[in-house]
């Protein structure tokens, strides 16, 4: 387990088989590229701050990282380079990804109309 609370999140490249962070405390985990950028340059990595890594983050993530190697330099150079079928698998990926996302949307949405339909029911019985 590793606790990232203050340090510099770029050099945690280098500690590959590290299973289980933490970023609580750290400023860098209120960026929205935290957990893309930690998932996938951390291969092994199954917990991220006490939250399980699915399978489905861990292909948004890296998509996320091909996509930021092919638009910047600095990445470039924390990776040994993109191969060809992880190009090719990119816009699967982003697709799937876009599809997943779309779809708990409406799930979430759904279950937000329910619930205030519920609410509003138990008000008027209530009042």
């Amino acid at each position: 387990k590793l606790f990232l609370s203050n340090n510099e999140i770029q050099t945690v490249v280098k500690a590959s088989q590290v299973r289980e962070i933490s970023v609580d405390g750290n400023p860098i985990a209120l960026i929205g590229d935290c957990v893309s950028f930690l998932v996938s340059y951390l291969p092994n990595l199954e917990l991220l701050s006490q939250v399980q890594v699915s399978e489905q983050v861990r292909k948004a993530a890296m998509a996320w990282r091909v996509n930021k190697e092919q638009t910047c330099a600095a990445f470039s150079d924390l990776s040994a380079g993109i191969t060809q079928e992880e190009e090719s698998k990119r816009e699967e990926v982003i697709y799937n990804a876009r599809t997943n996302w779309e779809l708990l949307r409406s799930q979430t949405t759904k279950g937000l109309s329910s619930s205030l339909r519920d609410l509003r029911g138990e008000e008027v019985v209530a009042g």
